[in-house]
């Protein structure tokens, strides 16, 4: 059946994964300057980009990023018309929560980590795409919750058979 609450769940995690790729992460500013709070580079899920001179970041340096949000929701969309199948729902939904955990590390240890070095500047988390992967992998966490729950209905029932 669909119309469970881990449906609602999945499909918010998928949104909120989705809705990531139209925030920025991070905004750079100089650390000499961080008082004036001028924005010196903006860090978004597709680019790096400098708003003052060229750009130190190639599209590869978020080629992994973008590829895990891609599979993060596409996991948690896919996840939703498994509904007849439990076990292999339980699978993608953990493996949807193990990608979550590697891209927010990454994002907090690697990516801002790297830009701040590179460029010497200091990140400020001012917008909600911080925010949004850990907000999708709250809602991946509940969704495998309820599909646990409900396969133990299952199989409760089953016993009694």
């Amino acid at each position: 059946m669909i119309q469970r609450v881990q449906t609602i769940f999945l499909f918010l995690s998928g949104v909120a994964i989705i809705l990531m790729a139209f925030f920025p992460i991070a905004v750079f500013t100089d650390a000499v300057s961080a008082e004036a709070n001028t924005k010196y580079m903006v860090f978004t899920v597709f680019e790096v980009s400098n708003e003052v001179g060229p750009d130190p970041f190639s599209l590869w340096f978020n080629l992994p990023l973008i590829l895990l949000v891609a599979a993060v929701a596409v996991i948690s969309i896919a996840t939703i018309f498994l509904y007849k199948n439990r076990p292999l729902q339980m699978k993608m939904t953990q493996t949807g929560i193990f990608l979550n955990i590697i891209m927010v590390v990454g994002i907090l240890f690697f990516y801002i980590d790297q830009i701040e070095k590179v460029t010497g500047t200091m990140a400020h988390y001012d917008d909600i795409g911080i925010y949004l992967p850990l907000i999708s992998l709250v809602f991946l966490i509940l969704a495998n919750r309820f599909i646990r729950k409900d396969e133990k209905r299952v199989r409760s029932v089953d016993r009694l058979r």
